[in-house]
């Protein structure tokens, strides 16, 4: 499980005690000295955890009793390392908080323990209690800092001999990272208390854990095994807020705009199939980004500048630090061609490159690649050729487009609205992806390429199906014409245990019981596929449509069938179960091949991810 805490070190003095406020007025002028420098009367210098408790003392993580001793053998409580967790680590809610029935509102550790229990660090029982007072157990213990500070295990880490299965994940962080190795027995002990002392070591060996590595010194292979809160620390776009830094020699944001992005423009015209992406990295997109960064890095590497992880970092950090532009042409050993700079305004990185994210085109994703997506209306539709203005050119196109339908027996025709049509623009791109048997990634390029060149595009010799698409500047439309098999109303007998085949129309389906609103119910379907094929790395295919497109559900049904290993059998009764039921499908361990699927009830397509290896 994952941590979304941001971890916050205060190097401040804090005045709250781990047990009782320290009552300063109360503690002789040498014994307060004393404590201030992080010496306890109880806790000698031939005590082994001295220079720990002193120095956690020091940077007010820790505090003591007011007759200036530490009680280092004294049990800790839940309460008290609830406390110690808040004052170092800024956790993020992600649960709603139900207060225990044991915790009054008046405590004074309740909003330490109401923090925890919202990070999902602390959770009451199954009575309903936190038990605020009773002693932490050691396995309590292993749970609270691997969440709290965001530690995991190698797949090669092993456990300790009696160590529960439910615990398992979190001692297994913990010997990972370095910060117990359980007793000479190989026990852990997992029910046992634990001192203040002994929390404060493993809370120290934590604080060290998550402290970043000298960049110079990590390695690619280190880089790669980074989760994302752990590559936060070293993106330097990520430390500031909108508009906050500047590189020097210039008065603000709005000047370096001004100045560098004509540069910018000018070295985006040398990238091959230019793709235009923006990414904002500020100091607050860091809760949003942290869970898959890593994913967002390494695609930025391996997919768009084709460099080492570790490289494509430096490069991140150099830009942004720098204010300059940097492409392909500055890079050695370069892959492919892009160039990179940003708006500090926003804090985004904008990017041109000659690569997208390979097949794990998503939704969220394909609004930013097609570029009449940012148009919002037809006013700011730029027409390339401005003699013949946005009317000649569109008048010339249609000509040309008719001629190529005729002379090349171009038998169906389309139209796709492509301007600020975001909601829509998957499935319109995988459709076309489909009928003309190119990627996602190709129609996205033909469309861009339709849109700033203002000419026919027709397909070439080597294309398994014959095409021809151009833009409309007055419609701000696509339209198309391929040779395909003829959309038919008429159902043929071998689809007919297909049961979305019974409506004639989109607008026919009667929803599953309890399901009212199809918009809503779509989104939240989409929302979850796409979030089990992005988590476990599922390739996207393109969708079977199951009313509008009869011709080519057929062959969409063997498709889908060949990837999944099934029969054409199986596979219509998976399209009929995630018809029926309103869910997102997933494989099971009997399966062959791991899937997600679903039934879009707004355009009558089957989406299916499937794992391609």
């Amino acid at each position: 499980m994952k941590s979304n805490s941001k971890r916050k070190i205060l190097l401040m003095a804090m005045s709250m005690a781990i047990a009782t406020p320290i009552i300063v007025t109360s503690i002789p002028l040498n014994a307060q000295a004393n404590v201030e420098k992080g010496e306890f009367k109880d806790v000698p210098k031939s005590n082994p955890y001295h220079g720990i408790i002193k120095e956690m003392t020091k940077q007010g993580i820790i505090s003591g009793y007011e007759d200036g001793t530490f009680k280092p053998t004294q049990q800790i409580s839940r309460k008290h390392a609830s406390a110690l967790i808040n004052r170092v680590v800024d956790l993020s809610a992600v649960k709603v908080f139900s207060r225990p029935n044991d915790l009054r509102i008046e405590n004074p550790y309740y909003d330490d323990i109401k923090k925890l229990m919202q990070a999902g660090v602390l959770e009451s029982d199954d009575k309903g209690l936190i038990h605020p007072d009773k002693p932490l157990t050691r396995g309590e213990m292993a749970k609270i800092l691997s969440l709290s500070f965001g530690l995991y295990p190698n797949e090669d880490t092993k456990s300790l001999n009696d160590v529960s299965k439910e615990l398992e994940f979190y001692v297994k962080s913990l010997i990972n990272n370095g910060i117990t190795t359980g007793f000479e027995d190989r026990t852990f002990r997992e029910n046992e208390s634990l001192s203040r002392a002994h929390f404060a070591v493993f809370m120290h060996r934590a604080l060290k854990t998550s402290e970043a590595k000298d960049w110079e010194l990590v390695t690619e292979e280190e880089v790669r095994a980074m989760d994302g809160e752990q590559l936060l620390k070293y993106l330097e776009p990520f430390k500031y807020s909108d508009g906050e830094y500047v590189p020097q020699g210039y008065a603000n944001a709005e000047e370096f705009s001004e100045k560098m992005k004509p540069e910018f423009n000018k070295i985006a015209v040398l990238v091959r199939n230019s793709i235009y992406t923006g990414t904002r990295m500020s100091r607050e997109m860091k809760q949003i980004y942290q869970f898959d960064l890593k994913k967002r890095i390494a695609q930025l590497a391996d997919s768009t500048f084709g460099l080492p992880m570790k490289q494509t970092i430096d490069i991140i950090n150099e830009s942004f630090l720098e204010g300059k532009p940097i492409s392909s042409l500055d890079v050695q050993g370069e892959k492919r061609a892009f160039v990179i700079m940003f708006d500090y305004k926003t804090v985004t990185q904008m990017q041109y490159s000659d690569s997208m994210y390979g097949e794990k085109l998503s939704p969220w994703y394909v609004g930013a690649y097609i570029k009449t997506n940012n148009l919002k209306d037809l006013s700011e539709i730029k027409v390339p050729n401005k003699k013949l203005g946005a009317t000649g050119l569109t008048q010339s196109l249609k000509t040309q487009y008719e001629k190529a339908v005729k002379s090349n027996e171009l038998n169906i025709e389309g139209v796709a609205k492509i301007v600020n049509n975001r909601g829509e623009l998957f499935d319109l791109v995988m459709g076309i992806s489909d009928k003309i048997e190119k990627s996602g990634e190709e129609v996205i390029t033909l469309i861009n390429l339709a849109y700033q060149t203002g000419i026919l595009l027709e397909s070439k010799g080597g294309d398994p199906v014959q095409y021809a698409l151009y833009f409309d500047f007055l419609t701000g439309e696509l339209k198309y014409a391929y040779k395909g098999e003829a959309m038919t109303s008429v159902v043929p007998d071998s689809l007919k245990t297909l049961l979305p085949t019974q409506y004639n129309s989109v607008n026919e389906i009667m929803l599953p019981k309890g399901q009212e609103n199809v918009t809503e119910l779509t989104r939240n379907l989409t929302i979850n596929h796409y979030k089990i094929a992005y988590d476990n790395n599922l390739y996207n295919d393109v969708p079977v449509y199951t009313i509008k497109f009869l011709g080519n559900t057929e062959k969409g049904i063997k498709r889908h069938a060949e990837a999944l290993k099934k029969s054409r059998e199986e596979v219509i009764e998976l399209y009929n179960k995630a018809f029926t039921s309103a869910n997102v499908i997933t494989s099971n361990p009997n399966d062959k091949v791991k899937f997600s699927l679903y039934y879009n009830y707004e355009n009558g397509g089957v989406f299916l991810a499937y794992d391609k290896k």
